[in-house]
């Protein structure tokens, strides 16, 4: 609607710029009189005034549909317009329906929690590891030599033959009572969790408002721009 209002203020530009044109020849022949030129003037001014409005309240509502999308501010953004219903009929419930769930899809926000929601959910499941037993594997190995054993064993000999050494160890443990550590991490991943979904619940309700409001005030421009 902005952009079609913006046309038509245009187109209205246009038409008062050559009025005063054929009243500037009709002046200068001395069949106008300056006051017809002056009220043509202030009515192209008039004019010009009006297509800067509608100019601003497009780039405005622009940026509003981007703020709606959960879209970055940058560079320029072309709008498709809808075809618009009759004004005896209003949108459709479908068409609404539609537009609400291409929001909850396609929008940035709503990824994000959903994103943050399996995160957590991850968490919980690390958590809960704290309940299982750990088993531990251990393995170090080494060599040695002495300057002392020289006379007796050369440096291959020992580093090689004599001091080679290799450990292996084994460790289980078995959790019993850890001050319910473990308990209170479930718990705290869990409430993560719920609060994530009721966070996503709370935007999808606000963006289904925003989508509704936004068909909601279309419309009533299209009402008054008909009454005008």
């Amino acid at each position: 609607i902005d952009q079609e209002l913006s046309r038509v203020n245009q187109e209205n530009v246009g038409a008062q710029e050559q009025e005063l044109a054929l009243i500037v020849a009709f002046h200068d022949a001395g069949k106008k009189s300056v006051a017809d030129l002056f009220q043509q003037e202030a009515l192209l001014a008039e004019a010009r005034s009006a297509l800067l409005g509608a100019e601003s309240a497009l780039v405005v509502d622009k940026l509003e549909l981007i703020k709606t999308m959960g879209l970055k501010m940058k560079g320029g953004i072309e709008i498709d317009p809808l075809e618009a219903p009759a004004l005896d009929q209003g949108w459709g419930d479908e068409d609404v329906d539609d537009a609400v769930q291409e929001a909850l899809t396609a929008r940035a926000d709503v990824q994000a929690k959903k994103t943050k929601i399996a995160s957590s959910a991850k968490k919980v499941d690390a958590a809960r590891s704290g309940y299982w037993p750990t088993i531990s594997l251990m393995a170090s190995g080494g060599t040695g030599y002495s300057s002392a054993m020289q006379e007796h064993f050369g440096f291959a000999e020992q580093f090689v033959d004599n001091k080679p050494n290799l450990t292996v160890g084994l460790s289980i443990s078995v959790p019993i009572f850890d001050g319910l550590a473990t308990y209170h991490k479930v718990q705290g991943a869990k409430l993560e969790v719920q609060t994530g979904v009721l966070e996503l619940e709370t935007l999808a309700q606000s963006i289904e408002l925003e989508v509704r409001q936004a068909f909601e005030n279309g419309f009533a421009v299209a009402r008054r721009a008909q009454r005008r």
